[in-house]
């Protein structure tokens, strides 16, 4: 008897985890849409402000943290729920940050965690005034077609951390949602081999309920503005991140630094345990 009755009170739990599942799925209705955007393109507007008018009287402390705020207020905005499971504590000076890329959103992920600037490929500053916005906020654009211009992009990265920032890069180039990440470049890897820190970042970004979210990649060839009009129409989206470092890769080919990285990432993102005192390149696997 009682074995059916936690049957019974098992299907009922089950069936009403599946109705709450769905109803988080279907878009939100056009009012609620449209205040979501309002609030998103008041936070931009804020942000082009404060990176025009303030970021060059403002001290390093206080640019990061208006970021970190900006970042945060602008994934609530969106109903995305942040959980980080490893944030380590980042020390001062230069470090680069290597993260898979999941969505269109991931350097707002990055910059509530920890403000950085970010390596963008060169498409992505088409229109003038995302351009403007994104190079403000220290952006480094690369074109991909050319490949000489991979040593203009490391020129700028090292100018940046001589300055003592931070850079985060997706070396996969592409988004890909799927548990294991697509195999990394290593062409911008060379700072990690220079003996720049190097910190690993596993994102992921999903429904409530654990499903993907084809809504945060952004169609190619449409605006910025009708990407996060259609984001904005989903309910509830759970971010997850995982930081992993620092980790000394000095003297290392960056093809193996890759390779250490994507492991890593993979590994965190499968759910398997990644040592907080891993300090030594050589306590990771590469196949």
């Amino acid at each position: 008897m009682k074995l059916r009755q936690a049957m019974i009170g098992e299907s009922i739990f089950d069936a009403a985890s599946e109705r709450v599942c769905e109803r988080n799925r279907r878009p939100l209705p056009a009012p609620a849409r449209a205040w979501r955007m309002l609030r998103i393109t008041a936070l931009f507007l804020l942000f082009a402000l404060f990176t025009a008018g303030v970021t060059a009287f403002a001290s390093v402390r206080r640019r990061e943290r208006f970021m970190r705020w900006w970042a945060g207020t602008v994934l609530r905005a969106l109903g995305v729920r942040l959980m980080c499971a490893r944030s380590p504590a980042f020390g001062a000076g230069p470090a680069l940050l290597v993260a898979n890329h999941v969505s269109s959103i991931d350097p707002i992920l990055i910059s509530a965690i920890r403000p950085a600037c970010f390596v963008a490929k060169a498409e992505l500053g088409s229109g003038a005034w995302l351009r403007w916005l994104l190079a403000e906020a220290g952006t480094i654009f690369i074109d991909r077609r050319k490949r000489d211009d991979v040593l203009r992009a490391l020129a700028a990265m090292l100018e940046a951390f001589d300055a003592g920032e931070r850079v985060a890069l997706f070396p996969e180039a592409t988004i890909c949602a799927t548990a294991e990440p697509r195999p990394f470049n290593s062409a911008l890897l060379q700072p990690g081999s220079d003996g720049v820190p190097l910190y690993f970042v596993a994102l992921s970004l999903t429904h409530a309920d654990g499903t993907p979210c084809p809504e945060a990649d952004f169609p190619r060839g449409r605006s910025f503005s009708a990407g996060f009009w259609r984001l904005a129409g989903v309910r509830a989206l759970v971010a997850r991140v995982e930081v992993v470092g620092p980790v000394d890769f000095s003297g290392v080919n960056r093809k193996r630094i890759a390779r250490c990285a994507h492991n890593a990432i993979h590994c965190a993102l499968s759910g398997h345990a990644i040592p907080t005192a891993q300090r030594n390149q050589a306590q990771y696997p590469t196949g």
